[in-house]
């Protein structure tokens, strides 16, 4: 699963530029007065055009207001914008793939333990 989730996120991104943001809100969602989520407004310019993104909800938000923000987007596709960092791209490989290379790991000690002890 974790390799697949990396070659998703691969070909998501497939000529993508990175671009740099701004978080301009930090805005909570309708009828939530409640909770500590928020949507994340980030505003940045593509060839002299404003565009904004729009992340969220998080729960609290990671960034501040007026905080730089790397963004990978498609030119010419609105809706595919992603954040570009730890926590947006690499979590899932990160949380399925360590505890999967340990298995692995054991899986094949065990396998070898159990042919040297029928000898």
């Amino acid at each position: 699963y974790a390799i697949r989730e990396y070659r998703k996120d691969q070909s998501r991104i497939r000529g993508a530029t990175e671009v740099e943001s701004k978080v301009t809100e930090l805005a909570r969602e309708p009828n939530d007065d409640w909770s500590d989520c928020r949507n994340i407004r980030m505003e940045f310019i593509w060839k002299g055009e404003k565009k904004f993104y729009l992340d969220g909800p998080h729960c609290p938000p990671g960034y501040s207001v007026g905080e730089t923000v790397l963004l990978l987007y498609i030119p010419g596709k609105t809706s595919k914008v992603f954040v570009n960092d730890f926590s947006h791209r690499w979590v899932t490989v990160t949380v399925l793939g360590v505890p999967g290379v340990f298995l692995i790991f054991m899986g094949l000690v065990f396998f070898f333990m159990a042919g040297i002890e029928k000898e």
